[in-house]
């Protein structure tokens, strides 16, 4: 419901922006920008780690909390200003990163081991490791987190004041965060030496990928050169449900950027393109010969197969001071597309056809139950909520990511070019040099495959808005029915595309 909702929101501001039809001028801009984070975090919220000590593992005798929490954020990238007399209506790409610089205690709460387990490793017990841990007050911790985002940035613009070469302006929109989570597992280290004492955090600093941040800002243009400062929040928890700081962040950014190209239409020429406009409008309508190039942003979705293994693995494990038995009876897998890049030309005035590649996961979940002899209780476990997120902490978790080479064609409902274009597509894409995982090596199906092919259909809404003449942004969102041979799925996703008209005879605009 939330996807669909957000879904909902961009299309009505997309709509309201497409209704632009004619700009006096557009700038075209280098951007730079640094933003400095007001974080509100659950100083309470406390994680149970997995904690590594030379005797055995411990998953429930120790707890890990959050003190402190600073973020910045660093952007490049490329924003086209759209001006209607003193209206602006702006849009922005551009990469960077987040830094998150956490202040971490840790704290012993259950009982470990005063017996070394190997005096030929050490002659030391865990609860001795432990307490030269303590003795060299060495629990706490500062963890520093980049996690590198791709953002989207559409709003408007208001000139408040102008004096001479100087222009004031007032601005508010939304930036997309698409955020990259580059370490699924990370550790602190307690003991530094031989034999090592250390923890397992899995996807404790994790963000959400996808965050929407709304914003209010002012700017002062002199000459080609732009100064702007920022302020706003972003929708929500930025952290997934397992972050061991539960936080939200509000964020102000300043900026400069650099007008890279300037273009202005005046009277004259506007009664002459309207002119030549006359001439070619039948031609400049349709989209054969066209030329379309575009990335896609797929969301996160819950659909999975089970494989079960046809001997259940069976270990020991500590948990809450127990040692209970853990039974893996199978993997699942969760197959997806979350990004992807197309070239594409217009073969006709509907019809649309290009190559591409891209970008295939696929996550692995362990599933089972455990079973306490004690309590003579029998828990199962699996992923949880999300495939790509798990929240079960017996759930083993993995990924695989492969570049697959793809085909694509879109069928236009109009034959004519329109603001709001809707269409039907299909892509094939083939997944090449595939590892097959271990629990599916026995699995007939599977154990031979190096390749495969998968396969979308779906319908989707294209936004255009002009940036130059014949060019156009173009911003879509979209739902696809993806055929896997490990299972079928709907998703969602929205795209960023480049559009350019084939030029015509004797056109000059």
């Amino acid at each position: 419901m939330e996807k669909v909702i957000k879904h909902s929101l961009l299309f009505l501001l997309f709509t309201m922006i497409s209704s632009t039809s004619f700009s006096q001028e557009w700038v075209t801009s280098l951007q730079l920008e640094f933003g400095n984070k007001t974080i509100d975090f659950d100083s309470t919220n406390k994680v149970n780690p997995s904690v590594v000590f030379p005797s055995k593992t411990y998953d429930n005798s120790f707890t890990i909390k959050n003190n402190s929490l600073v973020g910045k954020s660093f952007f490049i990238g490329i924003g086209n200003d759209i001006i209607l007399n003193k209206n602006t209506i702006t849009t922005s790409l551009g990469i960077g990163f987040h830094k998150y610089d956490y202040g971490l205690t840790i704290e012993k709460t259950g009982e470990i081991s005063n017996i070394p387990r190997d005096p030929s490793l050490t002659n030391l017990s865990d609860q001795d490791f432990w307490n030269e841990i303590t003795g060299n007050e060495s629990t706490h911790f500062n963890v520093s987190k980049r996690t590198p985002f791709l953002r989207l940035a559409l709003g408007y613009k208001r000139e408040i004041l102008r004096y001479k070469s100087i222009t004031a302006t007032f601005s508010a929109g939304i930036a997309i965060d698409r955020r990259y989570n580059v370490n699924v597992k990370d550790s602190l280290t307690l003991e530094g030496s031989y034999p090592y004492v250390y923890t397992n955090l899995f996807s404790q600093f994790n963000n959400k990928q996808f965050v929407f941040n709304p914003y209010v800002g002012i700017g002062v243009r002199f000459g080609s050169n732009v100064l702007s400062m920022k302020y706003g929040a972003a929708l929500g928890r930025i952290d997934d449900k397992n972050g061991i700081a539960n936080f939200k962040e509000s964020f102000a950014q300043f900026g400069y950027a650099r007008i890279l190209g300037l273009s202005k239409i005046g009277k004259e020429q506007v009664i002459y393109d309207e002119f030549q406009h006359l001439g070619l409008a039948r031609s400049s309508e349709f989209r054969r010969g066209d030329k379309f190039s575009f990335m896609t942003l797929g969301f996160d979705h819950k659909i999975l197969t089970n494989y079960t293994l046809t001997d259940p693995k069976i270990t020991e494990v500590v948990f809450e001071d127990d040692t209970i038995t853990k039974t893996t009876l199978g993997y699942s897998v969760s197959p997806t597309v979350n990004f992807g890049l197309s070239f594409n030309t217009y073969a006709t005035h509907r019809w649309m056809i290009g190559l591409g590649l891209d970008v295939y996961q696929e996550h692995y979940n362990s599933f089972g139950n455990v079973y306490d002899s004690i309590s003579g209780k029998r828990t199962d476990f699996m992923s949880g909520d999300s495939p790509a997120i798990p929240t079960d902490p017996y759930s083993e978790y993995d990924k695989a990511t492969k570049i697959a080479p793809s085909i694509s064609t879109a069928i236009y409902f109009s034959k004519r070019i329109l603001k709001i274009d809707p269409y039907f597509k299909a892509t094939s894409a083939m997944v090449m040099d595939y590892d097959v995982p271990s629990f599916l090596q026995s699995n007939s199906d599977w154990s031979t495959k190096s390749f495969f092919g998968i396969h979308r259909i779906g319908v989707g809404v294209d936004i255009r808005l002009r940036i130059k003449s014949s060019k156009f942004l173009i911003i879509g969102v979209g739902a696809d029915y993806n055929l896997n041979p490990h299972t079928n799925y709907l998703q969602y996703s929205i795209r960023l595309g480049y559009y350019r008209k084939k030029k015509l005879k004797n056109q000059t605009y």
